[in-house]
């Protein structure tokens, strides 16, 4: 690596961190799929089990993402004169385009580093609009499943209230004379 060792590094450091966040953000991918299926099937117990690995894996890419930042803006402190947006959806790509330029100025023997870096960056931005269309589609099912499953609940709520008023603790109705009567439950579409 020629040129100045730390800015190097730093930018070695920030690709690193891209392709750790796009490992992270394909097994999110895997449990997203998973939880797809589970919906399907309605496998209540899956779904709870991986709620829990949902959690835990929003958790990691939070957490790449906020060290992928850091290096980020370590970076555009090394090189300077470059700013890191915060809220910018094409944050990552526009910081390496912009860093690119610069570093080739003035180090024009990170060419192969800086390439690596953009074609990471690249590779994540790509991966990132693919599976936010998965988190999308999940978001809307599992929000589905949920409204189903309170209907559902609602219903038998009811059937259980208007039960209680014809039956007592024992099983029997509670009026009429003993004779027959007809059940109250009704099945509703």
């Amino acid at each position: 690596m020629a040129g100045n060792p730390s800015i190097g590094n730093r930018l070695n450091k920030v690709t690193e961190l891209c392709s750790s966040l796009y490992l992270v953000l394909q097994e999110f991918e895997v449990v997203i799929t998973k939880e797809n299926a589970a919906i399907g099937r309605s496998d209540l117990a899956e779904l709870e089990a991986i709620t829990d690995d949902k959690i835990i894996f929003g958790e990691k890419v939070k957490k790449q993402i906020r060290t992928l930042k850091e290096a980020m803006e370590d970076l555009a402190i090394e090189v300077g004169g470059v700013e890191v947006d915060s809220d910018d959806d094409r944050q990552l790509t526009h910081f390496v385009s912009t860093v690119r330029e610069q570093l080739l100025k003035e180090h024009p023997g990170l060419e192969t580093e800086l390439k690596r870096l953009e074609e990471w960056s690249l590779k994540l931005k790509n991966f990132r609009l693919q599976i936010f269309a998965k988190v999308e589609t999940n978001a809307y099912l599992v929000k589905k499943l949920l409204e189903y499953h309170r209907e559902t609940y609602a219903f038998w709520q009811a059937v259980a209230r208007e039960s209680e008023a014809v039956y007592g603790q024992t099983g029997k109705t509670k009026y009429g004379n003993g004779s027959s009567q007809k059940s109250i439950l009704n099945v509703r579409t």
